[in-house]
């Protein structure tokens, strides 16, 4: 088994492109079963169970991932799906379907990040860490439903300019095959 986590450094928690990066990860790996990665990587092809990816803003910088465990002999295949995806989403706009699906979802579920006395208190501490406006979680909602497909294609395209960094953890043996995807750090499992 091996397990292949790509990343960058995404913006701070108050990024003004932040709502169209998180209607981006829905679309790309963060939406569960109905997402571009787990469709193309577990779905269609059965390369992993595990695959997904994220973004988490953080006070000065944040960081973006995809993560998929697979087995040894996929790895090149899956760094290849992961890597044409990101490119996909940062250089050809969204369809519509993919939009609307993945923002009736995000604000759907916005109601359980407010399901527990400690998510509340922890959701309104935030306001003061990140500097935020005290109308930001009632406007949430509202503000991702703006996204459009040119502001993610516009935001994706700004969050992977600068390139991405892929961490394996397998077999050394990958190490040969993957030369062709430029630096991958390789740390050998047993």
């Amino acid at each position: 088994q091996a397990t292949i986590v790509t990343g960058t450094i995404a913006p701070p928690f108050v990024y003004e492109g932040n709502y169209a990066l998180q209607v981006m990860n829905h679309i790309l790996g963060g939406g569960s079963f109905s997402s571009r990665l787990t469709s193309e990587i577990r779905v269609d092809r059965g390369l992993a169970y595990s695959v997904f990816s994220l973004v988490r803003n953080r006070h000065n910088a944040g960081i973006f991932m995809s993560f998929v465990q697979t087995r040894n002999e996929n790895v090149p295949q899956v760094i290849s799906l992961i890597r044409e995806n990101i490119e996909e989403i940062s250089t050809s706009p969204v369809s519509d379907n993919e939009l609307n699906r993945a923002k009736d979802a995000i604000i759907n579920s916005y109601v359980f990040r407010f399901e527990k006395t400690t998510d509340i208190l922890s959701n309104y501490l935030s306001l003061d860490y990140y500097g935020l406006d005290s109308g930001y979680y009632v406007k949430y909602p509202e503000s991702i439903r703006d996204v459009s497909a040119s502001e993610i294609l516009a935001r994706g395209s700004r969050l992977f300019d600068g390139g991405l960094v892929t961490v394996v953890v397998g077999r050394r043996s990958l190490a040969e095959t993957l030369e062709s995807f430029g630096q991958v750090v390789i740390i050998e499992n047993d």
